[in-house]
């Protein structure tokens, strides 16, 4: 989760590679949450083309507070331009 929430897209891209590497995608925090979450803290684009793909079986998973990893895009502190363009990649996707 740290090469994700310190927005490294070439290293998490090449972690994916690695064999065993899903296990840590799938990885959920004593939170609820799960790698998206820490995603959308920073909202880069390229980190979610990277992640949403490989994450179908995690978009819907609430935490513990009953809320997406959507659901905190969207209520982020600051709203800007990559926030909106990462909740229309999410919604693309996912229609």
């Amino acid at each position: 989760m740290d090469a994700v929430l310190g927005s490294h897209v070439v290293f998490v891209e090449r972690l994916m590679r690695e064999e065993g590497f899903k296990a840590h995608l799938l990885h959920v925090n004593s939170k609820g949450k799960n790698v998206l979450y820490a995603a959308s803290t920073k909202c880069k684009v390229k980190m979610f083309h990277t992640l949403l793909p490989r994450m179908r079986d995690l978009i819907h998973s609430p935490d513990n507070d009953g809320e997406t990893a959507l659901v905190h895009i969207i209520k982020g502190e600051k709203v800007h331009a990559d926030h909106v363009d990462c909740c229309h990649q999410w919604l693309r996707r996912f229609k």
